[in-house]
């Protein structure tokens, strides 16, 4: 049977800036996906990444 894992982390780097995180796999490692978000005064960084066993991956990334 194939199920999913995932794991989450937060992390504040000061009062005004903290990261996120998001990382699914298949436990036959079939598959992952990775949501990263930043914030900081004035920037937000958004990046998702899509990977799979056959050697494909995808990423999208944004900032504004």
């Amino acid at each position: 049977m194939n199920a999913i894992k995932q794991h989450a982390t937060f992390r504040r780097f000061s009062k005004e800036s903290s990261a996120a995180t998001l990382h699914a796999t298949d436990t036959k490692q079939q598959a992952s996906l990775s949501l990263v978000a930043y914030r900081e005064p004035g920037k937000e960084l958004l990046m998702l990444f899509i990977n799979s066993s056959e050697r494909q991956s995808a990423s999208v990334a944004a900032y504004y």
